[in-house]
C-alpha cells in the first residue's frame, strides 16, 4: 500500500488540516516518522497488536513523503464482533500502559492529542441533535447515563480538554462515568 503525507496547504478548508508543528494533533510527518523510526513495529510488541511492515520510504522531489507498507491480511475492524473489539481495547490499553512515565523524547510524538482533536478537529462540524439519543446503539444505555452524563460530555468537551491539559491522562471527570454504565 502506498501512503503519501503532504504538508499543510494555506487556506485549507476541511476536517483534517495538517500542520508543520510536531506538537499539532495532525502533524503531517508523524505517521511516516513512526514507521521509519521503528516505533510502529515496537510500540505495541507483545500485546497482540501488529502493524504493517514498512517496505520503503522516500522524500519526493516535491517534498511529499511517500511510504510503502506491506499488505496485511485479516478481518477489518468494521467487521469485528463485540468481544473482538473488547480484546483490542484491552491490547491497546496494555500497550499504552507500558509507556506511562517513559514516553520517548521525540518532538514529533503526539502530546495532548485528544484535547487538540476535540477542539480543532472534525468535531467542529458535528451537531448533536436531541433525536440522536434515540438511536438503537445509544438507547441500550440507561437514560440517566445518556442524558446526564454522555449528553453532558459533548457540549463541555472544550472545557474538559482545557482543564485536563496539564494532567498526564485524559481521565474523564468521575461524575461523567458511573458504575451504572458498566452493564454495557
Amino acid at each position: 500500500m502506498l501512503k503519501i503525507s503532504s504538508p499543510p496547504v494555506d487556506g485549507h478548508v476541511g476536517f483534517w488540516p495538517t500542520s508543520d508543528d510536531p506538537s499539532h494533533w495532525n502533524y503531517w510527518r508523524r505517521e511516516a516518522l513512526a514507521y521509519t523510526s521503528g516505533l510502529t513495529a515496537t510500540a505495541y510488541a507483545g500485546t497482540g497488536i501488529t502493524t504493517a511492515d514498512l517496505l520503503e520510504s522516500t522524500v519526493r522531489p516535491d517534498g511529499l513523503v511517500e511510504f510503502w507498507l506491506a499488505d496485511v491480511s485479516g478481518t477489518d475492524g468494521f467487521s469485528w464482533s463485540v468481544p473482538r473489539i473488547a480484546r483490542f481495547a484491552y491490547e491497546l490499553g496494555t500497550g499504552q500502559a507500558r509507556w506511562v512515565g517513559r514516553v520517548p523524547g521525540t518532538d514529533w510524538l503526539s502530546r495532548q492529542w485528544l484535547a487538540q482533536y476535540l477542539v480543532e478537529g472534525p468535531s467542529l462540524s458535528v451537531r448533536i441533535q436531541d433525536n440522536f439519543w434515540d438511536h438503537p446503539r445509544v438507547t441500550g444505555w440507561r437514560a440517566s447515563v445518556r442524558e446526564r452524563r454522555l449528553g453532558w460530555l459533548w457540549p463541555n468537551r472544550e472545557r474538559i480538554s482545557r482543564r485536563r491539559a496539564g494532567r498526564s491522562a485524559y481521565a474523564l471527570p468521575s461524575r461523567c462515568l458511573a458504575s451504572e454504565s458498566s452493564g454495557q
